[in-house]
């Protein structure tokens, strides 16, 4: 694990929350997937291990099903994980407890990888 962290620092990439689940795993598992920004952050709180939040968010795509409110989702991050960029858009994957289970960034390739997998179940 430390030598993941340490590779994802040499190589600048970000780890974001739910980074060890699968894109078709997420797929499967979210009864929400859109494109959206954070709005406002509620709390995060760090437990060594974890951090724990609540975010409000403002959907600018809907790719499956409906939310049926953007006011509150608790996300949870692992140490290597950080917290999505308040203001920039993401892809939020959202389980049936409105919890944010993955969060990938938004590009094209993506948001084209999500279209192809949303519908299957595992």
């Amino acid at each position: 694990m430390i030598a993941a962290v340490i590779a994802s620092i040499v190589i600048g990439q970000v780890e974001l929350p739910g980074s060890r689940l699968s894109l078709a795993e997420a797929s499967s598992h979210a009864q929400v997937i859109l494109v959206a920004k954070i709005v406002e952050r509620e709390f995060i709180l760090g437990s060594g291990a974890s951090s724990f939040g609540s975010v409000s968010l403002e959907h600018s795509l809907i790719l499956k099903g409906r939310p049926a409110s953007l006011a509150s989702f608790g996300v949870t991050a692992s140490s290597r994980e950080t917290f999505p960029k308040q203001g920039v858009d993401y892809i939020y994957f959202i389980n049936e407890q409105m919890q944010l289970i993955k969060v990938l960034p938004k590009t094209d390739e993506n948001i084209a990888q999500v279209n192809k997998c949303k519908n299957r179940v595992l």
